[in-house]
């Protein structure tokens, strides 16, 4: 109640002094009051072990080629984070790919899907802990924000020089990466955590995995925003 909520206004205090401390810095930052820290030790054992195999699926078959990985949705890199530092362990020509508009209109356009299946208020997307239904123009800074942590953790990461990120939504990202020709053989669905939304993701970047007689690429994903009952 009033002695948790004062436990969690603090500890969110203490992640912000932190989290700025850190950035000025130019140093890693893991704003837990921006909910970063979600990423839980049997969930990154499961992701790693997908991307192992299909690594080792891509070595059977190809020896100079380059590896292309592409995650949609990338917050403040925590994912990109564990799977790219893997990637580079394991092979020397690759590239990450992270697709993400860090856009407020994003966010609200998945209220608007919440209101179309009529979920609870409590259930929408909050990018702000303490204040869920900020306004757009705060939305806009907080997004603004992450952005600037995303890219800050980035640049201190051992893959960073084999990394492109793609300020776009997905929709307009997939397309570039079509018209480049680009084939990709693993990607990480984390954007738009609506049914929609994951369908879409799912079938453009389907479309450019890589494939041939002996070896196809693999998509994977994260969560979805959907109650039991309507499952």
């Amino acid at each position: 109640t009033k002695k948790i909520f004062m436990k969690r206004k603090i500890r969110n205090f203490l992640s912000f002094l932190k989290t700025n401390y850190n950035y000025l810095r130019h140093k890693e930052v893991k704003p837990s009051h921006l909910f970063y820290g979600q990423m839980h030790p049997d969930r990154a054992v499961n992701m790693l072990d997908t991307l192992n195999k299909q690594i080792k699926k891509f070595q059977s078959q190809f020896n100079n080629e380059q590896f292309i990985f592409v995650e949609i949705g990338s917050y403040l890199a925590e994912s990109l984070k564990l799977y790219g530092d893997e990637i580079n362990k394991k092979l020397k020509n690759f590239l990450l790919i992270s697709i993400d508009p860090y856009s407020p209109d994003s966010i609200h356009e998945g209220d608007k899907v919440n209101d179309q299946i009529e979920s609870p208020r409590k259930m929408k997307i909050s990018v702000h802990p303490s204040k869920p239904w900020a306004s757009p123009a705060k939305t806009r800074k907080i997004i603004s924000k992450i952005y600037r942590y995303f890219i800050n953790n980035v640049s201190n990461y051992s893959f960073r020089h084999n990394h492109v990120h793609i300020r776009m939504k997905s929709d307009d990202g997939f397309a570039l990466l079509k018209k480049l020709n680009i084939e990709i053989d693993f990607c990480y669905i984390d954007g738009s955590h609506y049914y929609q939304g994951i369908k879409n993701d799912y079938n453009n970047f389907n479309s450019i995995l890589r494939k041939n007689e002996n070896y196809e690429g693999s998509i994977c994903g994260d969560d979805y925003e959907l109650e039991l009952n309507k499952i």
